[in-house]
C-alpha cells in the first residue's frame, strides 16, 4: 500500500477513484478544499461586466445563511461564453471572481458549489433619485415617467444617469419625493384623474 500525502490542509470534497485499482500518474483521485479560503464564482453579462472592477464591493445573498456576506472583485475574466436565459435568449457572459471578506465565523455552513447570489457595485452616486425601472418608458426618443399631482397623472420627460435591472438614477426631470406609476398602462394620458389603491 502507497500513502499519499495531502498537498494542502482541507476537507475531503469528493473521492473520484474510491475502488481499489491501478491509476495513472497524474489521474485525480480525490478533491480536497480549505472551506475557509472559498471565492465565488460568479457570471455576468458582458455588458455589466465591462463596468466592473477589481476591488468593487459585493453583496452576497441567497446563500442561506441569516445575514448578507461581503466580498470584492478579485478579477474579472476577459473571455467570453455563450449561455441561453431561463426565457430562452442567448447572452454573452464572462466569469466574475469575488473573495469574500465576511469573517469564516459568519459563513462556516457556506461549501463547494453552493449557490449563492450576489450584487456588485459598479458605480455610486450621491444624493441619487431613484425610481423602479417599471416606472420608465420610452416617448418620443426620450424617457418619460407618469408622476402623481393633485390625484391626476402627469407626464414628465426624465434623463437617466444610470440604470440597473431593478432601479434607474434620475439626474434630470424629477425631484425627490415625487410618486411615480410603475407600469402605467399604454391607454394612460397626461392630465388623466386616477384612483390609489
Amino acid at each position: 500500500m502507497l500513502e499519499i500525502t495531502a498537498p494542502v490542509a482541507g476537507v475531503v470534497l469528493r473521492v473520484t477513484v474510491e475502488n481499489e485499482t491501478v491509476v495513472q500518474a497524474g489521474t485525480a483521485i480525490l478533491e480536497i478544499a480549505n472551506l475557509a479560503d472559498l471565492e465565488i464564482l460568479a457570471d455576468a453579462l458582458t455588458i455589466d461586466a465591462v463596468q466592473m472592477r477589481p476591488g468593487a464591493p459585493v453583496l452576497i445573498q441567497g446563500w442561506g445563511g441569516p445575514e448578507d456576506l461581503r466580498g470584492t472583485v478579485e478579477r474579472v475574466e476577459p473571455g467570453g461564453f455563450t449561455k441561453i436565459s431561463a426565457l430562452g435568449v442567448e447572452e454573452q457572459r464572462t466569469n466574475v471572481i469575488i473573495n469574500l471578506l465576511s469573517p469564516v465565523e459568519m459563513r462556516e455552513v457556506l461549501g463547494d458549489s453552493y449557490r449563492v447570489e450576489v450584487k456588485i457595485q459598479i458605480a455610486e452616486q450621491d444624493q441619487a433619485i431613484l425610481v423602479p425601472v417599471g416606472a420608465l418608458f420610452r416617448r418620443a426618443a426620450g424617457w418619460h415617467v407618469f408622476t402623481i399631482i393633485d390625484g391626476r397623472a402627469r407626464l414628465r420627460p426624465v434623463e437617466i444617469s444610470r440604470r440597473s435591472g431593478e432601479v434607474a438614477a434620475v439626474s434630470r426631470g424629477l425631484e425627490a419625493g415625487v410618486p411615480v406609476i410603475v407600469f402605467p398602462p399604454s391607454q394612460l394620458d397626461d392630465g388623466m384623474q386616477i384612483r390609489l389603491r
